[in-house]
């Protein structure tokens, strides 16, 4: 009788009734929507100095560098700190480009991944920084930072910000990877 009652649908298991009311696992577009769908960025011939101002003055952890508006790579805090702290670059004099992850070798991530495997690969990667790409276009950059508050959002079943509207880039915008 309850195997006949399982083939046509009427008897579900425990788990099946419990799923429904856990909250979905949190996703990159979920982390963008809290940390912003905003694309820092600096030309490739800028200045280590200029990406570190962008990086204080905006709060984030890496800017994308472009050449002629093309995505080349990506300067993070760790770029930073290898480059001009432990080998005495000076930041006036040093460039962008002397100093970026090349785009090649920046993890990049689709929007709808889930943040738990994002983590896993940036892990694996030994990565802090990851590049979110919907369609072959650039959304937004993502920080580890970022990805722990959003799931401590949503761990606390807090309802994630929706997007502003000074946030949110429009398509024709987007940077292509």
């Amino acid at each position: 009788a309850m195997w006949r009652r399982l083939r046509v649908g009427k008897w579900r298991p425990f788990s099946r009734r419990l799923s429904s009311t856990l909250p979905k696992p949190p996703t990159c577009r979920d982390a963008l929507s809290y940390a912003g769908f905003t694309k820092h960025n600096v030309e490739q011939d800028g200045t280590v100095h200029e990406a570190a101002m962008i990086m204080v003055n905006f709060q984030v952890s890496s800017v994308l560098v472009l050449n002629r508006g093309k995505w080349v790579g990506m300067v993070s805090e760790r770029d930073l700190t290898q480059f001009c702290i432990l080998r005495g670059m000076d930041p006036e004099l040093g460039m962008a480009r002397d100093i970026l992850t090349p785009a090649k070798d920046c993890l990049k991530v689709d929007i709808d991944e889930k943040l738990s495997k994002v983590v896993e690969n940036m892990e694996n990667e030994g990565l802090s920084d990851v590049v979110v790409v919907d369609s072959g276009r650039i959304k937004g950059l993502l920080s580890l930072k970022d990805i722990a508050k959003t799931s401590c959002l949503v761990a606390e079943g807090k309802e994630l910000p929706k997007p502003s509207l000074q946030n949110v880039i429009d398509d024709e915008d987007d940077l292509r990877i």
